[in-house]
This record gives structure tokens, sequence and C-alpha cells, in this order.
């Protein structure tokens, strides 16, 4: 509604701008001067009424806007590689350079086989990014990366040395749920949802809870995140920020951070205090670093120890996992250089390796990172 508005404003300003501006021909031009000097004066109106326009113009930011709302409506849906929809904007992901897919891919089978020479078993997934679910705001003429094909080729390479899980399938099935933000490059806490229950089922054998086993926390509805940022187009609704906190069993967790810049710990899984001090969505686990550690103090939870590899939506799907493990250790191997010493794969019972479609395609080699652990 408020787009449309802004296309009436714009033609009704248009329309009011006197004909002898827009029109120079004719009238005191053809009257006084000869033609060459009328050519001359035409060119010279025509080139600096845009500039007097963009300076002197009312409305100047809201004119831009309505520009931008022109070509959409006009077919130019995307801006800087981000697809603008009605009311979502979605990263435009593309497609990796072949060595860069067989690069990685390498690496994570010749990780595997380690594992399975010591005994351990490497799940994996790739998880697909909003342009491969939300259809929403992806023009039907548009250049999109085939994630689904991709996926299933990578998985087609890894066949026999690691159990591959299908995240794809349970996210696309509830695309028209709120599966991913609409201004923030990430998965949501309902997403998430989704991400464990693949993940819970095939690693622990288990069904997840349904929503009723979580009281819902509402923390904000009135987030922009990444993309709005770098939008032109301003109408994007906002996103919320939802917490699933576990409520059928009692439970303490601690979650503690290590990086370079020392060691935080905090005794929640959502440190809300991160909204008081504008670091919104580090209100899931208190954010990214380097190594996370969370211990559950269930007497319910399996004695199980889990080793991830992920990237940043892990924080969407880890603090449901959380409830079925006695430890995980998430290590966040994009998140700055950091030797970790007392990382021994024989220690965990499981090893989960879940990146994104776009972490895995652009991030060259650093799967092949994990050779940073060394043998006991």
């Amino acid at each position: 509604m408020q787009k449309n508005k802004r296309r009436v404003i714009l033609i009704a300003l248009l329309l009011a701008i006197p004909a002898v501006i827009l029109f120079p021909r004719g009238g005191f031009l053809s009257e006084h001067l000869p033609s060459a000097s009328q050519a001359i004066a035409s060119r010279y109106v025509a080139e600096n009424l845009q500039v007097y326009v963009a300076t002197n113009f009312p409305f100047k930011s809201k004119l831009q806007e309505i520009g931008m709302d022109l070509r959409i409506a006009g077919g130019k849906r995307e801006h800087n590689g981000t697809f603008i929809g009605e009311d979502v904007l979605v990263k435009n992901v593309q497609a990796p350079a072949p060595e860069i897919e067989e690069a990685n891919t390498k690496a994570v089978s010749d990780f595997a086989e380690y594992a399975r020479s010591i005994g351990r078993q490497v799940y994996f997934t790739l998880i697909p990014t909003a342009s491969a679910i939300t259809n929403t705001a992806v023009p039907s003429f548009a250049d999109v990366f085939n994630q689904r094909l991709f996926i299933e080729n990578v998985y087609g390479e890894l066949a026999g040395k690691l159990v591959a899980i299908d995240t794809y399938l349970p996210l696309y099935t509830n695309r028209d749920q709120y599966m991913f933000y609409r201004t923030e490059n990430n998965v949501t806490a309902y997403g998430g949802y989704h991400i464990y229950s693949a993940l819970s089922k095939r690693m622990l054998g288990v069904d997840n809870p349904s929503y009723n086993a979580f009281d819902i926390d509402y923390v904000r509805d009135d987030y922009y995140g990444d993309l709005y940022a770098g939008s032109p187009d301003k109408d994007i609704r906002p996103d919320v920020l939802i917490l699933f906190k576990y409520s059928r069993n009692p439970r303490e967790y601690i979650v503690t951070h290590r990086d370079y810049t020392g060691v935080k710990t905090y005794h929640t899984l959502f440190p809300r205090h991160m909204v008081d001090i504008g670091r919104d969505m580090d209100v899931y686990l208190g954010g990214l670093s380097a190594q996370t550690d969370i211990i559950s103090s269930s007497p319910n939870n399996r004695k199980l120890r889990l080793l991830l590899f992920g990237d940043k939506t892990a924080l969407s799907y880890l603090p449901f996992l959380a409830n079925h493990y006695q430890q995980i250790t998430f290590l966040d191997l994009f998140h700055g250089d950091m030797a970790f010493e007392n990382i021994y794969l024989e220690d965990y019972d499981q090893i989960l390796m879940a990146y994104s479609v776009e972490s895995y395609v652009a991030a060259g080699s650093v799967p092949s990172r994990v050779s940073i652990f060394n043998d006991r």
C-alpha cells in the first residue's frame, strides 16, 4: 500500500513539472534563437534538468525510493546481488568454481575416511539458502544456482564415506512457513527446528518433539538485518527474533565461547541482555566464536558428545540439539584463526559437518582446515 502511494505521488509530481522545462523545443526558444542555438539550449536544459531535480527537488529521498519501486514493478528485482521481493530480501547465491567444489568435497571425503579409521562416523549435511527455497522473491527469469542438484551431486560423490542427511526437503516442504529471515541472510528459529528434526531423526533415531514441548518467547518483532542495511527498498517487513525454550524436563546449560579474544561463559542458551546492548542476533547462544562448548545438566540426556563443524546457520538449530547431548563442541572454522590443541576426535561419540551451500561454495578450502587437529 505504501509503495502504491509513492508511485501515485511520483506521477503527480512529474505532471506538475512545467512543459516548457520538459520540452524546451518551441515557445521562447523557437521564437528568439536560431536553429543551432536552439539545439545547444535544448541540450543544456536536458543535461541540467536531472542535476537540478536531484539537488533541489522536494522529497528527494522519497523520489529515489519511488524510482526503485517502479523499477521493481517493471521487472528489475535484483540489486547488488540481492533479490527484492514484495516483503522479503534474498541473497542470490552464485554457483561455485568447479575447482573450489572439487577441493572442498575432497577435503570432506579425506576427513571422513580418517574419522572412520579411528572408529568415528561422520554425518554431513548441506543446508540450502533462501534463494533455493523462497520462490516468492526470485523472478522466474533469474539465473539462479540450482542448489538442489548441487547438493545431490555432492552427496553422490561422498556416498559410502559418510552419512548424508537431507535438510533440503524439510525446508522446501515447509517453505510457506517462516524458514528464513526477511532481512537477514540466515535461517530462522523455525527453519532451525526443521533442520534439527532431520538431524536428530538420523543421528539419534528419535522423533523431534512438537512445538508444544517449548515455551516460545518473542524477543522482538522489529529486527532489521544485514540485507536490509544494503537494500534501497526500505518497505521490507521487519523480522521477528524467536526463542524456543525446551520446557518438558528441567535442565541447566553452560555455554562457553573461546576465540582469540579470550573466554566467555553464559549460563543460558539465550542471553537476552545481548538485545539490550545492540547485539540482537547474539541472543542465540551468545553469538559466534571459533569454539563454542554447550554442556547440558539434564539427567535425561544420553551421555553423548557431539563435535560439530559448521557456520552461522548453527545458531538456528543448535539450541534444539543441545537438549539431546551431554556436550556439544561447535567449531566455526570461518571465525578467525585459532589452534584447537585440545580437540581430539576420539573424545566425541559423533561428528557432524553442517554447512550452508553458500559457505561450502564460497569458502575455498576451509573444510580442509580440519587437518589442524593432531593425532594423539
